[in-house]
């Protein structure tokens, strides 16, 4: 097992500042190391990600995909450890750039009255109409973006949990 970790300075957008620091951390499982009914797992990778604060699209989470090629998005996480200031609800999805609000796998997630951990693949968890539980394909120059939706997400602490395979 490999694990990689790198850690980002802030950004600013404007006059808005972030001082949150991105920290990433993947997790490899060899080819040989695992079997699901004979078949060989390939290469699953798990990379978290700290969630940003700022009010735009692509302002709590703007992952790129990190591989050549395109990826399958097995599973999301969402962690919030820290609800925002305000009311907030926050759509998640898999968009041509890191700016572009995407809701299709989570759909108005409440970042505003608790914390608790959400997951893709829980039709409960993911909320809106517009999401659906399912694995989702990223190709080469994609991200996985995470956007306020609603109120404020100043105060929001937590991090994404994304689990994928390179295709």
């Amino acid at each position: 097992m490999n694990i990689q970790e790198t850690v980002q300075g802030g950004f600013s957008a404007g006059a808005i500042t972030s001082k949150t620091s991105v920290t990433t951390q993947t997790l490899t499982i060899p080819n040989d190391a695992r079997t699901v009914g004979g078949v060989a797992i390939k290469d699953v990778k798990v990379v978290k990600v700290a969630l940003g604060v700022l009010d735009t699209a692509g302002g709590v989470l703007a992952w790129a995909n990190p591989e050549s090629a395109t990826i399958l998005i097995q599973r999301v996480f969402i962690n919030i450890t820290t609800k925002s200031s305000a009311a907030s609800t926050v759509d998640i999805g898999v968009a041509a750039n890191g700016t572009t609000l995407n809701d299709t796998m989570f759909d108005g997630i409440d970042a505003g009255t608790g914390i608790g951990i959400y997951d893709n693949l829980n039709a409960t968890d993911i909320a809106g109409a517009n999401a659906v539980p399912k694995v989702n394909i990223m190709t080469s120059g994609q991200y996985l973006t995470a956007s306020k939706a609603s109120g404020a997400c100043a105060g929001l602490v937590g991090f994404a949990y994304i689990e994928y395979i390179r295709l």
